[in-house]
């Protein structure tokens, strides 16, 4: 049997999504297939007018890895020592030598960036982490001249891009949602006071289908950012504890909009002061919100112990004060309820969504916990 022409090729990459935003709307490529196989996704890109020579985005892991050696490639692609090359030909010259010499010098001002020692080839690696290493080799035509310059990017992970950029940002505005919900509600609701009344009262009386909904569209704005965190970090970037248990804790605020809490101590109006009794959906509601506490104050630590691991001891201890804040809290309002309690918890509660705002924050601009 005789060989007459390759027609796929394949390069590692960390990030599908980033990848053929790097190959498409920088490099100018075509996207040749996109389908979604279930044990993976077969993505391939090819030339302008060249649909014969494909080349496939292949992220680590089944049918080709498994999952320790895909872990291995993983931690080899992060330190751009792994990915693939791509050498191409073009008769245009002038124009792509103006843009590789404004990227280089962008490039050597940077503290990260790592100036290749190849010569007689034009680097368009675009970001490592995210696409592995690609070399353009330029030829010259009859119109163009070769070029020595090598372009050398930054080791940073890309920005999110896309439906994931848009879920993430939801997650950002889901603690400021739920927040200004309650403060709202507190100063126009007869009755309702921070110093006695826990926010999920709020939930109940005439007016209690609004922190209900407010319960639902925070809780799905955060579970499916947690899906988004999810696959940003699913190349190994990241913690994989991290966005389950954040999707735990936006599950559990879903909960805690279908069992809605009782009625209770003076709140709503006419309501007899005191504890008053639970109901099967009160217990339920106080089960699936110790559920989503839980899952957000273990999310804090798993952080913590990620950006230590990574020599980030700022984001550490924000994230270990914060669960730690809102762990005592929560725990001396069980043990002792008192107004100043219930006031320090509705605090740990707003730190805790401002946590969460910021770490959606943090995997939309391209830095994953």
């Amino acid at each position: 049997m005789t060989m007459n022409a390759i027609s796929r090729s394949q390069i590692y990459v960390l990030d599908q999504d980033a990848a053929l935003d790097f190959y498409v709307n920088k490099l100018g490529m075509e996207v040749n297939t996109d389908q979604d196989l279930g044990f993976m996704r077969w993505l391939t890109v090819n030339l302008p007018g060249d649909p014969e020579r494909e080349i496939l985005l292949e992220k680590p892991g089944p049918p080709a890895l498994d999952p320790a050696t895909a872990e291995q490639v993983r931690e080899l692609l992060t330190k751009g020592a792994l990915g693939g090359y791509l050498f191409m030909t073009t008769d245009e010259l002038t124009t792509p030598a103006r843009r590789t010499r404004t990227w280089w010098r962008r490039a050597s001002r940077s503290p990260t960036s790592r100036p290749s020692a190849r010569t007689g080839s034009t680097s368009a690696s675009g970001t490592r982490s995210a696409t592995g290493s690609v070399s353009a080799r330029c030829s010259p035509g009859r119109r163009g001249r070769a070029m020595s310059q090598a372009a050398a990017f930054p080791v940073v992970r890309p920005t999110a891009v896309g439906r994931d950029r848009l879920l993430l940002i939801g997650g950002v505005l889901a603690g400021p949602i739920f927040v200004g919900s309650a403060i709202v509600q507190a100063a126009t609701r007869d009755g309702f006071d921070f110093r006695r009344h826990p926010v999920s009262v709020l939930s109940t009386g005439e007016l209690g289908w609004i922190q209900i909904v407010t319960f639902l569209v925070t809780g799905v704005l955060c579970a499916l950012a947690a899906q988004a965190l999810r696959r940003r970090t699913s190349g190994g970037d990241g913690s994989p504890w991290l966005p389950r248990l954040l999707a735990l804790y936006g599950l559990g605020l879903v909960g805690a909009a279908i069992f809605s809490a009782d009625p209770a101590d003076g709140f709503p109006a006419g309501t007899p002061r005191g504890a008053g009794e639970i109901s099967w959906h009160g217990g339920l509601h106080f089960l699936v919100a110790a559920v989503a506490f839980v899952s957000l104050i273990v999310a804090t630590v798993v952080a913590a112990r990620r950006a230590a691991r990574r020599g980030a001891p700022g984001r550490a201890a924000y994230s270990l004060v914060t669960g730690l804040f809102f762990a005592v809290a929560w725990v001396t309002l069980i043990v002792r309820p008192a107004p100043a309690v219930m006031v320090a918890f509705g605090l740990a509660v707003t730190a805790g969504w401002l946590w969460v705002s910021v770490t959606f924050s943090r995997a939309a601009s391209g830095r994953a916990d």
